[in-house]
Order: structure tokens, then C-alpha cells, then sequence
């Protein structure tokens, strides 16, 4: 809108300087000795020039004015040298690597997160953040906290003495009786809906690892899935009966396993022979149990209902008497205590639903960012090394990059065409442009006038009769 303000303007000017000077010639040719007329169509004249001299120079940047062709479209002819030009001072002089670094060197990135903290509601600030971090990363957290704690597990197993832990169960259950009351709590266990959902993910995992192993396992078992002749549901609860019997099986005293747990039991645990067993017991069954997997779903169901608790139904509020009518059925919104005057939430996304103030995640996540919130403040050589390590950071990107910024200039103005190229120059320039045109015609007005008074009031009065005396000859 400036460019084409800008360019009005000094179309306009030209145009108003022609008309006067066409005006002064037509009366000062009825009056040829007025001296006010005179003037002016000097002064205009010399004005008109010179817009029309500034007019061809700045067309001549980008155009052929009047289709000229020596030394003209000076931009579109040299677009590449333009390019390059520009490019360069992009990347050495306007944004070069000493400039970067010299800019990094002054900034407080401590300061700016202190600053952006405290003006987005403080410690509540850290919370949304940190709720924010978990519900985004709560996909993989759980596998990644499993696959920690599996190998602890595995490590304080391979640490631990079974034929020590045997010998004390010997003591405890003498007789089958202890071994019956295992059995039927076993047996709780197993008949649960939690053992029959995981039967069913470990089948399903089954089915996804056959179906990767080949398209035509893969065409097969979708065959048997749409003919009903695979249903892992009930598949999985087969399974949970058939373990179910198999535990009631080991109740009936003459049951060969069960008679081999017993003597197990009743053997001292101290000999060598059965120490070798336990050891080798430990480290092909208890070693390569599924740990991470059932630690996995086990965190994965723990963190889905803290991170989305149940809400207890709440009886609707009573409206108040001049309140609008609403439709039955209509939600009722909430405040979330977060989104307060003093806890403003700012850069929250619509979908991510913030806990209740005093539910036992919001309470914590608080309490641990108020925390080290506190200890960032208090510890200075944090904070140094902080700054120290953003800074280092990013100029060894910046180092490691720079010359992707005159790329990145260059590739832009590659990709215009000469008319967006000369419109993109003319849009930054464009102001400049054309008051270099406006002021075309007024230096050139004031030269005008300066010669005017020079040559009617210096040169002719004085200098050329003075010149006709000196030099005879020139009267001739």
C-alpha cells in the first residue's frame, strides 16, 4: 500500500510540474518579457527535466522505460548477481557468525525463564508444563520405567539365594496343607479379569507377530477372523479355565506334581544338588519371565487413571432466577482451578484436560515443581552453567549451520520470478524509490532557479559585456 502510495505521489508530482510548465509556456508567450513569467517557466522547465531524468533512472532498475534497451532492467538482467549479492550480505554482514555469537553472549536465557514463569502464573506455570510433559510422553514413559525396574528385578534375582528361601517355606509348610492354601489364592488370582485380559494382549501379541512374519499368515488368519473360526476372546477366557483346573488338579493328594513340590518342600535346602537345581530354575524360568511387558501394562493402567481419574457425578447447580433458560441435558462447564486470574494458562491446547486442584496428581506435581523451582533460584552456579551450556550450544549450531542461512536466502529469491523479484525489491525500497523521483523534480527546480538568476541577473548583465570587452573578437 506504501509502494503504490509513494508511487501515486511521484506520478502525480511529474504530472502537476508538465501542466504548470505548459501553462507558463502558452502565457509566457503573450507576455515574453515579464519577468515572473520568465522565472517560472524556467524554474519549471528545469523541474520537469529533472523528474523525467529520476523517472527513467528508477524504471530503468526494474523496466525498459519507453522501451530503451541499453543499460536498462538493470535487476531482471542481473538477477543472479542480485542474488548472490544480497546472499552474501545476509550471511557475512547482516547475520554473520561474530555478530551471532557476540548477540548469544549477552542474553540471559535464566532471566528469560524466570521472566516467562513469573508471567504465566509462577509455580502454576511449571505444573501445566510438567502435566503437559507427562501426558504427552505417557505412550513411553511406562516402557521405558518398566524395561529400568525389570532390570533391577532381574538383578536383585540373580543376587538372591533360592535354596535359602526354600529351606524357610520347608519350615512353614511341612505339609500339603500350606501348599492347599497357596493353591486356592493362586487360583483367585488367576480366575481374575486382569489374567484374562493379559492372556488376551499375549495372544493378540501372537497373532501380530505371525501376521508380520508373512502376508500369507497374515491373508490366513484374517480368513479364519471373518469365518468366527479365531476369537481370542474366548480364546483367552479357555485359557484362564484350563489354568484354573490345572491348579485344582494339584488339591488331589496323589497329583504327581503336586507329590514333587512336596518332597521339594521337605528336602533340605542346603544340599548342593538341590541349590544347583534352584540356580538353574532361577535363571531359565524366573530370569526370563515377562517382566518388562507386565511391568509395562501394569504402569500403563497406573498412570492412564492418575493421569484421567474417574469424576464422581455432581448434582447440577441451581440456576439462578434471571438466568437463561438451557436445554436439558446441556454440560454444565467447569473452571478448572488453573485457568484463575492468578494462574492464567496460557499456550494450552483445547484437547489437554488439566487436573483438579486437589487431586493427589496436581497436589504432587505442584509440590515437586514448587520444589525445584525454588532450588533453581537459590543455586547461581545452576543458573551460570545453564547459560553457559545454551549459549555453547547454540553457537556450535550456529557455527555448524551458518552457511545454511545465505543458502536459505538465496534458494528464497531463486524461487521468485522477476516480477515477484523486482516487486519484492521495489516493496522494500520502493518508499525511497520514489521520493527519489519527487525529488528529481524539486533539486531540479532549485537548479533552474539558480541558473535563472545567474544567467538574468549575473551573466548577461555583467559577464557577457565584460567578455565582449576583453575578448574583441567574440562581438563578431
Amino acid at each position: 500500500m506504501n509502494k503504490m502510495n509513494y508511487r501515486h505521489k511521484a506520478n502525480v508530482t511529474l504530472a502537476v510540474v508538465f501542466l504548470l510548465f505548459v501553462l507558463s509556456t502558452i502565457f509566457k508567450l503573450n507576455e515574453p518579457r515579464l519577468f515572473s513569467l520568465r522565472l517560472l517557466n524556467f524554474v519549471l522547465e528545469a523541474a520537469l527535466v529533472g523528474g523525467i531524468a529520476d523517472w527513467f533512472a528508477v524504471t530503468a532498475l526494474f523496466q525498459r522505460p519507453l522501451g530503451w534497451p541499453f543499460h536498462t532492467a538493470l535487476i531482471p538482467r542481473n538477477r543472479d548477481k542480485v542474488i548472490l549479492s544480497v546472499s552474501q550480505m545476509v550471511e557475512n554482514d547482516l547475520l554473520s557468525l561474530e555478530l551471532i555469537q557476540e548477540k548469544l553472549a549477552r542474553v540471559s536465557f535464566t532471566d528469560g525463564l524466570r521472566a516467562w514463569v513469573e508471567q504465566n502464573g509462577g509455580v502454576a506455570a511449571l505444573t501445566r508444563l510438567l502435566f503437559i510433559y507427562l501426558d504427552e510422553r505417557k505412550d513411553k514413559i511406562p516402557a521405558r520405567s518398566a524395561q529400568f525396574i525389570a532390570a533391577k528385578i532381574k538383578q536383585e534375582i540373580g543376587s538372591a539365594s533360592l535354596d535359602r528361601e526354600l529351606y524357610r517355606l520347608s519350615r512353614i509348610f511341612p505339609t500339603g496343607d500350606g501348599l492347599d492354601y497357596a493353591l486356592d489364592q493362586l487360583r483367585g488370582i488367576v480366575n481374575g479379569p486382569l489374567v484374562r485380559e493379559n492372556l488376551y494382549r499375549l495372544l493378540l501379541d501372537q497373532k501380530e507377530t505371525r501376521e508380520a512374519d508373512s502376508r500369507f499368515n497374515r491373508y490366513l488368519l484374517d480368513f479364519v477372523q471373518k469365518i468366527d473360526g479365531l476369537n481370542l476372546r474366548e480364546a483367552a477366557t479357555v485359557l484362564q479355565k484350563q489354568l484354573g483346573l490345572a491348579l485344582r488338579e494339584l488339591e488331589n493328594p496323589s497329583h504327581p506334581l503336586r507329590q514333587r513340590i512336596l518332597e521339594l518342600l521337605a528336602t533340605e535346602a542346603d544340599t548342593q544338588s538341590l541349590g544347583q537345581t534352584l540356580e538353574q530354575w532361577k535363571t531359565e524360568v524366573l530370569l526370563k519371565l515377562p517382566w518388562e511387558e507386565t511391568l509395562c501394562q501394569f504402569l500403563t493402567t497406573v498412570l492412564s487413571q492418575v493421569m484421567n481419574p474417574p469424576k464422581a457425578p455432581t448434582a447440577p447447580a441451581a440456576a439462578p432466577e434471571n438466568s437463561a433458560p438451557t436445554v436439558a441435558g446441556d454440560p454444565v462447564p467447569q473452571p478448572n482451578p488453573i485457568h484463575t486470574a492468578e494462574n492464567p494458562a496460557r499456550n494450552i491446547p483445547e484437547d489437554k484436560v488439566l487436573p483438579e486442584k486437589n487431586s493427589p496428581l496436581f497436589i504432587w506435581l505442584s509440590e515437586g515443581a514448587s520444589r525445584l523451582w525454588q532450588d533453581f533460584l537459590k543455586d547461581q552456579p545452576l543458573q551460570n552453567r545453564l547459560n553457559a551450556y545454551i549459549r555453547s550450544t547454540l553457537g556450535r549450531l550456529a557455527a555448524a549451520e551458518h552457511r545454511m542461512i545465505g543458502s536459505i536466502a538465496r534458494n528464497t529469491l531463486e524461487s521468485l520470478s522477476e516480477t515477484d523479484l523486482n516487486s519484492f525489491i521495489e516493496g522494500k525500497a520502493g518508499e525511497d524509490l520514489q521520493w527519489i523521483r519527487i525529488n528529481g523534480s524539486l533539486v531540479g527546480g532549485f537548479a533552474g532557479l539558480f541558473l535563472f538568476f545567474f544567467l538574468d541577473l549575473i551573466y548577461q548583465p555583467w559577464l557577457l559585456p565584460l567578455f565582449h570587452r576583453l575578448f574583441p573578437f567574440l562581438n563578431h
